[in-house]
């Protein structure tokens, strides 16, 4: 149904964080050309001191793609380790991970600590990670001064008219009118539905900038045409163009990485890929960005054809084992179907 919200997983780089980062920029208040730990100090006495800010957004900053934070609250039976968690909200336990479970309050400092102290990978390269993302809604928050999930919503997602953007929905919505994940057998226990997916976001409380957002294919549409038209929507500017198109375009194509700042971008001669091979549809043009969520959400946006598609669907129900959508190439080929419909088999480039 047009009105059910779905978990967003990693799209919510691209919607939640981005959109504050590039507004900050635009206020002078925040620079991809910085060090990470100038943002960031408790990276400053570690081996990622001199991490680029830029690095970090194009996923070259020798970060590792991921760490299982929540392994560490489980013992070697995967049952919950002592001291952890709790079936009520206390003060001492109030993040919310499932319907009736609560990490102990104090555990982002683990999960922060833990990034910290990670090895770099050998050489500069482009290796998709999430551990930049987990951080920036800290650095939002410090920059803006003011709540993270407060900031977005009051600077983009309410003036969008796109109310269903939220993290932890199930404070503002009844559980059906939520799109089912995982059925979650190692970690939370149970059928996943209005709780993030993401393991990660979930120890944070649900909310994170890797992962954590839901929302309906129609709003998520709103902050998508508003990138569309490089920053302004219904009258209203909210980022600078020139933002936007500098965020929007690769910069280290040299270094064989097609990412722009967050943004994902089209594989190198996608266009004159067929099949399988593209990414995204090969009629897409040059100009054109997006991103993909682990739950079955893609959304890409083409300034040059005006063109916006969103796909969304619970790839992982019931279980992650599914890899149909990527293995069928269904996103990028029925894009490519609506590129033939709507430009009648012409592509202006």
């Amino acid at each position: 149904m047009p009105d059910d919200l779905f978990d967003f997983a990693s799209l919510t780089k691209i919607l939640a964080p981005l959109p504050a980062l590039m507004r900050l920029n635009d206020q002078k208040k925040f620079s991809v050309k910085k060090r990470m730990s100038d943002y960031w100090p408790d990276w400053k006495i570690s081996n990622k001191k001199d991490i680029l800010i830029e690095d970090v957004l194009s996923h070259q900053a020798r970060l590792k793609t991921g760490i299982p934070f929540w392994l560490k609250t489980m013992n070697s039976s995967g049952d919950y380790k002592q001291g952890y968690y709790s079936k009520d909200s206390t003060a001492q336990f109030d993040l919310r991970v499932s319907k009736g479970l609560y990490l102990l309050t104090s555990f982002p400092d683990s999960v922060y600590a833990t990034i910290r102290k990670s090895p770099l990978l050998s050489r500069k390269r482009f290796v998709y990670s999430d551990l930049g993302f987990i951080i920036f809604p800290r650095i939002i928050a410090a920059l803006a001064n003011q709540d993270y999930e407060t900031y977005l919503k009051t600077n983009f997602y309410t003036l969008l008219g796109a109310s269903t953007l939220t993290y932890r929905p199930y404070l503002y919505y009844p559980l059906d009118k939520m799109v089912p994940t995982e059925n979650d057998l190692s970690f939370r226990k149970e059928q996943l539905q209005g709780f993030v997916h993401d393991e990660s976001s979930a120890v944070l409380g649900g909310i994170s900038g890797n992962a954590g957002l839901f929302g309906t294919i129609n709003d998520a549409a709103k902050m998508m045409q508003m990138y569309l038209n490089y920053g302004s929507y219904g009258g209203v500017r909210f980022l600078s163009e020139a933002t936007m198109k500098e965020w929007t375009k690769p910069h280290f194509e040299k270094l064989h990485n097609r990412r722009g700042y967050g943004f994902d971008k089209p594989s190198q001669g996608n266009n004159l890929s067929t099949g399988e091979k593209s990414y995204p549809a090969p009629l897409c043009s040059d100009a054109s960005f997006g991103h993909t969520g682990f739950t079955g959400t893609y959304a890409w946006a083409d300034p040059v054809t005006g063109i916006l598609f969103l796909f969304f669907s619970n790839r992982i129900y019931p279980s992650r084992d599914n890899h149909l959508l990527n293995r069928l190439n269904l996103r990028e080929s029925i894009q490519q179907m609506a590129y033939q419909i709507l430009e009648n088999g012409e592509h202006r480039r």
